[in-house]
């Protein structure tokens, strides 16, 4: 059937397509400049009048069709075409609006556009409903779609090409007449690829739309849709252009530049900031007889431009720095530029001022602080300390000579190189330079000490100051650093550090324990010490808190608790002395000491401090008060009684431990105490009138002992605290601890020197044998570890020989049957041979013999191939167990494995062990990891899970948990008691000590999951019997051993 076209509407169509595509263009025009919020706003509405225009011009085209067939369209239909064009202008203006497109992209947009419309055209045509349908020309379709496609590919090119500079009136028509014939053409070649049946009708010809009249009236109503989205971007960009020049005057006004409009040398108009600038108000702006009034004459003159004024602005000679007269009188410096310019028929011109005093004042700031740095610099070089200076980067610029006499560099190594890379090195604390180089990053100075490496490579500690340096405008130019040598300081710490250490070992040896009470656990960690003073016995130091408090006499226990109250209100430290009281009666007297310690948030945690058992000390103390008493009484009963006094002092003092004795000017004794007498050997009758120096000082040290006594002749040259050394009559050598005091005439001479003293032998003996016992125990850690090793090894052998147990009890059985089977067909062959050389032989006993021997022969050679299969299989576990290899393996084969190689264990239990992994899951692991894991797992679960006889069940599952393994082993035996939870991992650590329990098995699966798997291992806690571990580890390894 042929058709003809009705040549108005053909017109009417392009000249629709032509409008499109123009309003498509200027939509697309103002998209570059719309803000982001209103951007979708645009979009929208651009695409429904853009997709209108290219709905239009094809339904018009299709009314404009001539069939010798009455013809309509379906209403639904036509209407559900509009779709695919304003979804094709979705695309198209989405790509628009990005300041940048690929070509890719537009490739693809101008793809997804010419299918959108080619899909509206064909959703139009099916909107006739023919019967029979329409049938196309395949070559026409597809060059509809290409024509689409490229009239879509055109469109973005020309936009893209055009966007980047003004584009004149005439090249947008010129676009738009091309995309317009472009779309019309890709209508009118698909209508020509229609062919209609001759004997075809119009299934909707009596109840859709048609007629030229509907599409006028839609044309027109497209028209009008296109003409007012265009006027609406020409509204827009006038508004927008207002907008502009007014947000323009705004930002002058808000960055300080002061404008005035000036009309016949009056001012007519001036901003915020002239107003502010120059202390007038615009109507006393407006009220000056000149604009020239407000600058000095020069500046007037230099301001004023040259030539006639003409439509363009003309400006003068750049910008001036002039002076402005201000209101108030003062004056005040600013950078003017004055451009002329022609309104309609009157010149005018534009004045703008910008007041720059601060920045004269910076600029002479700026040259005072060069000034300073150039004394600053010459102090730099002169002294001792490192002076340096970097650029912004941290580049060495700059080093004075008290750098390179700490670092031993000179400027000439130094100059290119990073301070932290020239001076650093292996103890350089690494969280310090990562903070100094967050702080140079940021811009920000510092100050911290760090340990830096001379030339030579010696170690040094620096104290550092950094600063940085900013110009004018706050930008980062430069640091200084400035570097002092604290190595001294450092070492001496070093050394008080030694010396508190040594301190607290003697307080060790003084029996002072150490305690912690746990506030949350409500209970003590008390030290060995700290428990043989409260007779209290525990493995681990933990002591409820009601043990001690038991012990604690009820007197005390009031003030006890309100001096603790009151630490842990203030985070404070409490001192008292306490009395315990034991169940048979006993008292100790104990010094506790104590401080609350919170967390970060400053809330108390927990206590912590020491305790001393002072009973002996009291009891003197006792007797010393009760001694006084005494003494006192007979003081006061028997003051005539001095010489009896007298004798009662001596006594105490011959009794008393310490060592006591009183020289006089010569250096002779006048008093020995029972202590010295009994330490030396010597009588005090045999010393009295004697040089010290003769008797109890050695013979090497005689004559220094006896030239510093003759030349003492002042206390404060007396040196107060010394360790020396006595003599005693049988030849031993005591160290002394001694203190010394000095006693002197009016005149300051010399009359006695008194010296009590300790004898510290014993304790130095004690120091000298705690430090033998310390190597000693460090040789006998060390065999423990020699002794751990080969307890591993001979866990794995063990673990080795179960798996030759598995092998020959599973092999035994295909073994034996083949045997057996060989063996009968022994037999049979002999009765063969005998009735073969007897002559009886028939074919009865032929055909039984062959299907024996066929029956023998299958027998034997599947249970040969089941004995070579489960040989394969136990030496891919032994090597797997013995090999250091990594592996693809199928973990449920593999699992499976490991369970027939232990079967010897397990059928000597009622315990069930079920293999419920991934049947698909492969790996690549460390099989001979595995293959340890598990074993001992198992035989570590049917040593302690159960009881013998007990029927069990043991679960092994895994799976892929993201980029790592799951894998599961779960028992329903006793459980693990809590109380020994976080121990079980522990090397030797075994609830069956004396029951073939090594300690090991758990402690060794630990150290294949943390160290050759990289994974963790932990006690998986529920409620109800039975023990989960759960093991997890990385599926691609960190690393492999080869």
């Amino acid at each position: 059937m042929t058709f003809t076209y009705q040549g108005s509407l053909v017109v009417f169509s392009v000249l629709i397509a032509i409008f499109a595509a123009y309003t498509a263009l200027r939509l697309a025009f103002r998209l570059a400049w719309v803000s982001r919020a209103t951007r979708p706003y645009w979009i929208a509405g651009g695409a429904c009048s853009m997709g209108i225009g290219i709905w239009a011009t094809h339904f018009v085209g299709m009314l404009a069709v001539r069939l010798p067939i009455p013809v309509a369209y379906d209403p639904w239909l036509t209407a559900v075409s509009l779709s695919p064009a304003i979804l094709a202008s979705v695309i198209a203006l989405s790509v628009l609006s990005r300041p940048q497109a690929s070509a890719a992209t537009r490739f693809m947009a101008s793809v997804l556009m010419g299918l959108g419309i080619v899909a509206m055209h064909y959703s139009g045509m099916a909107a006739m409903k023919m019967a029979p349908p329409i049938a196309y020309d395949l070559a026409l379709s597809v060059l509809s779609l290409l024509i689409a496609v490229g009239a879509s590919w055109v469109a973005l090119h020309l936009f893209f090409r055009k966007r980047t500079g003004a584009t004149p009136v005439e090249h947008r028509f010129a676009s738009a007449a091309l995309m317009g014939l472009a779309i019309a053409g890709m209508h009118y070649t698909g209508m020509t690829a229609a062919e209609f049946s001759p004997d075809a009708v119009c299934t909707v010809a009596s109840s859709g739309l048609g007629g030229s009249t509907i599409g006028l009236f839609v044309g027109l109503l497209a028209v009008l849709v296109l003409a007012a989205s265009l006027a609406l971007t020409f509204y827009d960009e006038v508004i927008g252009e207002n907008n502009f020049y007014k947000a323009l005057l705004a930002a002058q006004s808000a960055a300080g530049e002061g404008v005035l409009l000036i009309e016949k040398d009056r001012v007519i108009y001036a901003n915020p900031a002239m107003e502010r600038l120059s202390g007038y108000s615009q109507a006393e702006l407006k009220a000056l007889p000149t604009w020239k009034g407000l600058v000095d004459d020069a500046g007037a003159e230099l301001l004023l431009p040259d030539g006639a004024p003409g439509l363009l602005p003309v400006p003068s000679s750049g910008r001036r720095e002039v002076v402005l007269r201000m209101r108030d009188g003062r004056h005040g410096a600013c950078e003017a530029v004055m451009t002329r310019f022609r309104h309609g028929e009157v010149d005018r011109q534009l004045l703008v001022c910008i007041d720059i005093s601060e920045r004269k004042a910076a600029q002479e700031a700026l040259q005072a602080r060069d000034a300073q740095a150039r004394d600053l610099a010459l102090v730099a070089a002169r002294t001792d300390n490192a002076v340096i200076i970097t650029d912004a980067r941290g580049v060495i610029l700059w080093a004075n000579e008290g750098f390179e006499k700490i670092t031993g560099y000179s400027l000439e190594e130094a100059l290119g190189q990073k301070p932290g890379r020239l001076l650093q090195g292996p103890d350089t604390d690494p969280g310090v330079r990562r903070m100094i180089c967050a702080q140079l990053a940021r811009g920000e100075g510092f100050e911290t000490e760090i340990v830096n490496y001379h030339k030579s490579g010696r170690k040094y500690w620096i104290a550092i100051d950094v600063k940085p340096v900013h110009d004018e405008a706050g930008e980062l130019v430069k640091f200084i650093a400035i570097e002092r040598d604290i190595t001294e300081r450092k070492l001496s710490e070093a050394a008080q550090r030694q010396s508190e250490a040594r301190l607290n070992e003697a307080q060790h040896l003084a029996r002072l324990g150490s305690w912690e009470f746990d506030l949350p656990r409500d209970e003590y960690i008390l030290s060995d010490e700290a428990l043989r003073i409260h007779e209290l016995t525990s493995p681990t130091g933990h002591v409820p808190r009601a043990a001690v408090a038991a012990l604690v006499h009820p007197d005390d226990l009031g003030p006890l608790r309100q001096q603790r109250a009151q630490a842990l209100v203030s985070l404070g430290t409490f001192s008292t002395q306490l009395r315990l009281v034991f169940p048979d009666g006993r008292l100790k007297h104990v010094h506790l000491r104590g401080g609350a310690h919170g967390d970060e948030k400053g809330n108390p945690i927990r206590f912590s401090g020491s305790i001393q058992d002072i009973t002996e000390q009291k009891q003197a103390e006792q007797a010393l008060r009760s001694l006084n008493e005494t003494l006192e009484q007979r003081v006061l009963d028997r003051t005539h009684e001095l010489e009896q006094q007298r004798a009662f002092t001596e006594t105490i003092i011959n009794t008393a431990e310490t060592l006591i004795f009183v020289l006089d000017h010569r250096g002779c004794f006048v008093r020995f105490n029972g202590a010295c007498e009994r330490l030396t050997g010597y009588r005090f009758e045999e010393l009295r009138d004697r040089p010290i120096w003769a008797y109890v000082i050695p013979p090497e040290r005689r004559a220094e002992v006896q030239l510093k006594h003759e030349n003492q002749t002042s206390p404060d040259k007396l040196q107060r605290m010394l360790e020396v050394e006595w003599l005693t009559r049988d030849g031993q050598r005591r160290l002394i601890s001694w203190c010394n005091a000095m006693l002197t005439d009016e005149a300051g001479r010399l009359q006695y020197m008194i010296g009590t003293g300790i004898d510290i032998t014993e304790r130095k003996r004690a120091e000298l044998a705690l430090i033998e016992a310390n190597q000693n125990l460090s040789r006998t850690i060390a065999t423990l570890r020699d002794t751990q090793s080969q307890l591993v090894q001979s866990e794995k052998m063990a673990s080795l020989g179960a798996l030759v147990a598995g092998i020959s009890h599973e092999i035994n059985t295909p073994i034996g049957i083949g045997v057996t089977s060989a063996t009968t067909l022994q037999e049979e062959f002999k009765g063969l041979s005998r009735a073969f050389d007897g002559g009886t032989l028939k074919r009865s006993s032929l055909e039984r013999f062959i299907a024996h021997g066929l029956n023998g022969c299958d027998i034997l050679v599947n249970n040969l191939l089941r004995a070579a299969e489960l040989i394969r299989s136990f030496k891919q576990v032994a090597v797997d167990q013995s090999s250091e290899e990594w592996r693809h393996l199928n973990l449920h084969d593999y699992i499976d494995e490991i369970i027939i190689s232990l079967k010897p264990r397990l059928k000597g239990s009622t315990v069930q062990v079920f293999n419920a992994s991934n049947r698909h899951l492969t790996i690549r692991t460390h099989p001979g990891a595995i293959y340890q894991i598990l074993s001992n797992l198992l035989l570590n679960a049917l040593t302690h899970a159960y009881e013998p006889g007990r029927p069990g069940r043991i679960r092994i599952s895994a799976e892929q948990v993201g980029e790592e393994l799951q894998l599961d082993f779960a028992d329903d035996g006793k459980g693990i008691s809590s109380d020994i939870e976080d121990r079980i991992f522990d090397p030797f650590f075994t609830t069956r000590r004396g029951a073939g329990g090594s300690g090991l098995g758990l402690h060794i699966v630990y150290n294949l999951v943390a160290g050759t798997l990289g994974g963790v291992i932990h006690l998986v806690k529920h409620a109800g019997p039975g023990t989960t571990f759960r093991i997890r580890f990385p599926l691609q390894p960190k690393k492999e051993e080869a």
